[in-house]
């Protein structure tokens, strides 16, 4: 029904690219097969190549619902040489990277190790007292409660607790 949809089917793209533009991410050869059932997201596998280092990304897991008041995330992200950030403004980051992310969405546990590879950050200058971008459009999502389909802020997601176990080598 209308009130209480039941969505199944399976997702599948062959040969897929896009444009993360906030990083300047480029990904071609994406390939990806999702099923979606009454309760759960499973993703079989997205994998994706990043063309200016011919690294690799891929992606598994899964997103249960079975009950609705706790939603459980169990996912892999693996990186191979993948540029992650590609912007004139921010730099260039290359890395490898096995995490992990299991646990109910309030305290997720995230854990792995990440390499830097390759990279430029560049530190943005401080313009004024505010350290909050307030034209980036995520900024603006999360603090507009005016919306009423938005609710308080927290109240469509929330991380209460979310714990990391991270080794980042540079």
């Amino acid at each position: 029904t209308a009130r209480r949809p039941a969505p199944t089917g399976t997702l599948s793209i062959a040969d897929g690219a896009g444009t993360f533009v906030p990083t300047g991410t480029t990904l071609d050869q994406i390939a990806a097969q999702l099923h979606l059932t009454r309760d759960s997201i499973i993703v079989d596998s997205i994998a994706a190549r990043t063309p200016s280092t011919n690294g690799r990304l891929r992606v598994a897991g899964t997103v249960d619902r079975t009950d609705p008041a706790v939603t459980v995330v169990n996912a892999t992200l693996g990186l191979h040489d993948a540029r992650l950030l590609n912007t004139r403004e921010q730099g260039r980051l290359d890395a490898d990277a096995n995490l992990t992310v299991a646990g109910p969405l309030q305290s997720l546990y995230a854990y792995g190790s990440t390499t830097v590879r390759r990279g430029v950050y560049y530190l943005q200058v401080g313009s004024g007292s505010s350290p909050v971008d307030l034209s980036n459009p995520l900024v603006y999502i999360i603090a507009d409660t005016a919306e009423p389909a938005m609710g308080e802020p927290g109240t469509w997601f929330s991380m209460r607790r979310p714990r990391f176990h991270v080794l980042i080598r540079v």
